[in-house]
C-alpha cells in the first residue's frame, strides 16, 4: 500500500507541476513534510535515542552484576537476544563490531521487559506495567523503520516528529534524574 501512495504522490507532484491548480490536499501536506525534511529531524533523534537506551541499559546490567564482567550478558540479556547477537557477530566474522553493538531497537525492550525491576523507573512509561510501559519501543521503532528505509519513500509525520522529540525528551530527563 505504501508503494501506491508513493506513486500516486509522485503523479501528484508531476501533475501539480504542470498545472499548478492541482493542489491536492494530500500532497500540500506531503510536499511541507519534505520541505521541513522530517525524516532528517527525526533519524537524528532517533539516532540520539538509540545512543541513550544502550548506554542507559548496558550501563546498569553492568553495575547489577558487577561481580563478572561477562554476567551482565548471561544473566541481563534473554538467551533469545544473545543467540541472534551471536549469530549475527559470527555471520558478519565480527565486523560490526562487538555484543554491545549489535542489538536491534526492539532488543532494548526484550532486555527491558527481562529486567523490569532493574529498569521500570527509569524506561518505562506511565506508571504500567513491563508490556504497557515499554510499548513506546515498539512505537519509536515503527518510526524508525519509516526514517531508515528511505527506499519505501515515507513520511514522518508532524505528530509523528512531536512524538519522537517527546520521547527524547522524557528520556533526557529520566537519565539526568538518574545521575
Amino acid at each position: 500500500m505504501q508503494g501506491q501512495t508513493n506513486g500516486r504522490r509522485r503523479c501528484e507532484r508531476a501533475l501539480h507541476e504542470a498545472i499548478p491548480e492541482f493542489e491536492p490536499a494530500e500532497l500540500k501536506e506531503h510536499l511541507a513534510l519534505e520541505s521541513a525534511q522530517t525524516n532528517e529531524q527525526a533519524y537524528a533523534i532517533i539516532q540520539t535515542i538509540e545512543r541513550n537506551l544502550k548506554k542507559v541499559v548496558l550501563d546498569v546490567l553492568r553495575d547489577e552484576f558487577r561481580d563478572d564482567p561477562n554476567l551482565w550478558w548471561y544473566e541481563g540479556i534473554p538467551e533469545k537476544v544473545r543467540l541472534k547477537v551471536t549469530q549475527r557477530i559470527e555471520a558478519d566474522k565480527g565486523a560490526l563490531g562487538d555484543r554491545e553493538d549489535n542489538f536491534d531497537l526492539l532488543d532494548y525492550r526484550t532486555i527491558i521487559m527481562a529486567n523490569w525491576i532493574l529498569f521500570r523507573d527509569m524506561l518505562g512509561r506511565d506508571n504500567a506495567g513491563r508490556d504497557k510501559g515499554t510499548q513506546w519501543l515498539e512505537r519509536l521503532n515503527d518510526m524508525r523503520r519509516i526514517v531508515m528505509h528511505p527506499s519505501r519513500e515515507a513520511l514522518i509525520d508532524w505528530e509523528s516528529l512531536a512524538q519522537l522529540q517527546e520521547y527524547r525528551d522524557w528520556l533526557c530527563g529520566q537519565l539526568e534524574d538518574e545521575s
